[in-house]
């Protein structure tokens, strides 16, 4: 019965730490971009349950388990990393090595040094044992012994080359044992950098491992090349195991001694990502002025290419170019709050301005059209009623001039002075058909008005002709 009470209770945590991963991906996914991935893992510190989350490979979040909170600041970010390592032992105390774990990686270069036996046997033939070899001059000194005379007599400048390559190699190797030797003694607690002096021990392996290599390359050594000395080889276990065990401690030091870069990264990216956050909770927004933008665009369009079908304007066109960069531009994957604000108040602006220019030269482009086909009417009907009217002439020159500066697509700013020479012409054109209208209408009164006398007195003459007959 126990056994099935534990099992309970671990399938019941399990269950709830499942339940509590899957609750914090939806706040996650709001600060990850479209096509970027993240990894989760749950740290348990001071009690406390958090998320680090790393997007796209980046370490980007810290996010407390009980309420799905990001820790965005500064400080905050170090006290949890500065706790976790605690609760983990993470001190330079406890990767200080004791005496005994020293000896033990000092043995470990000890166990390489003596397997140096085919280097040295060949420095002895050569005489860079007992003398330096930095340049030719030294190194023709230190080739001392009678192979070594016999040989740099024949080969001369290219053999001593090699030769001085052989004791910068070995020089190093010694070096590099001396320093290391020194520093693994001299570490301490007082020491103001214990991941410091860790890099400083591997580097001192490496290059020791670094200037065996070349030694074992060289010509001077090899059957292929000059073949003066025996192969050289050496034994790298001891220096693997070395490198290998400071390395761990090294890297277990490396988050203690980087916690202030690691929390900075973390702010940085913590900032970062809480934009992306913005960006992604105005999307439904920025669709929605996207969509207003096409709508104000269209109709610009319309509107533009509407006039520019009657007048001439450079400066229409170039407008409606930027505004259709400007819409290709507008990324409602990357734009932020201010920037939708910012996109949809200049953009709807430029749009319905640019519209009402449009609208308004193809208006009054009709418009001075209509003025200029009234006029024409105008025109024939005083031609048709005073043929002789010495105006006529004139009046049909300057309707010919208006019509034919309207076919050739005049700029917009020139139609109200084209319209108002209009409006003048059919007014003027007006004004001499009522003129000649009311002459004609006399002319019919002064007829009528002698017939009407006529035909009284022909009554009057008609009345006497009848009294005469009677009496």
């Amino acid at each position: 019965m126990a056994r099935l009470s534990s099992l309970l209770f671990f399938a019941s945590l399990a269950a709830c730490i499942a339940c509590a991963s899957a609750a914090v991906n939806p706040v996650i996914a709001e600060y990850v971009t479209s096509g970027e991935t993240f990894t989760k893992s749950l740290h348990e510190i001071s009690g406390s349950d958090y998320y680090f989350v790393s997007i796209n490979g980046t370490d980007s979040l810290i996010i407390a388990a009980e309420d799905a909170r990001v820790i965005s600041s500064l400080d905050e970010i170090r006290s949890l990393l500065l706790a976790e390592l605690g609760e983990k032992n993470v001190s330079v105390a406890a990767f200080m090595p004791n005496e005994s774990e020293r000896d033990e990686l000092w043995g470990y270069l000890l166990a390489f040094n003596k397997s140096r036996k085919t280097e040295h046997d060949c420095e002895e033939i050569i005489g860079i044992d007992r003398f330096p070899c930095y340049d030719i001059e030294t190194c023709w000194r230190a080739c001392y012994t009678p192979a070594c005379q016999t040989i740099k007599i024949g080969s001369g400048e290219f053999f001593l080359r090699h030769v001085m390559t052989m004791w910068g190699n070995k020089t190093a190797i010694d070096g590099n044992l001396t320093a290391f030797h020194d520093t693994l003694y001299a570490l301490s607690l007082e020491r103001p950098n214990a991941l410091a002096d860790f890099e400083s021990l591997l580097a001192d392996i490496a290059g020791i491992r670094n200037a065996a290599g070349d030694l074992e390359v060289n010509p001077i050594q090899l059957k292929e090349g000059i073949g003066f000395c025996y192969p050289i080889t050496f034994e790298y276990g001891g220096l693997i195991n070395a490198s290998a065990k400071i390395a761990m401690r090294r890297d277990a030091l490396t988050p203690l001694f980087t916690i202030d870069t690691t929390a900075s990264s973390y702010a940085n990216q913590t900032k970062f990502r809480q934009a992306v956050r913005e960006g992604n909770l105005a999307r439904p927004r920025c669709l929605r002025v996207r969509a207003d933008a096409e709508l104000a665009l269209v109709a610009a369009r319309f509107a533009v290419n509407r006039a520019l079908y009657h007048v001439t304007s450079l400066d229409m066109g170039k407008r409606l170019n930027e505004l259709d960069a400007n819409y290709s531009l507008f990324n409602c994957s990357v734009s932020m709050p201010g920037e939708i604000d910012a996109f949809n108040s200049s953009f709807t602006a430029a749009a319905k301005a640019l519209s009402g220019e449009a609208i308004d030269a193809a208006v009054d482009f009709n418009a001075t059209a209509d003025e200029v086909a009234s006029a024409k009417a105008a025109l024939a009907q005083l031609r048709a009623k005073a043929p002789d009217e010495p105006q006529v002439d004139e009046y049909a020159d300057t309707l010919s001039a208006l019509d034919a500066r309207l076919k050739a697509m005049p700029a917009p700013s020139e139609l109200p002075a084209l319209r108002a020479n209009a409006v003048s012409v059919r007014e003027a054109i007006q004004a001499r058909l009522n003129t000649v209208g009311n002459q004609d209408t006399g002319t019919i009164w002064l007829a009528i008005g002698g017939a009407i006398i006529v035909i009284i007195a022909a009554l009057v003459i008609l009345a006497g002709k009848f009294v005469f007959k009677k009496f």
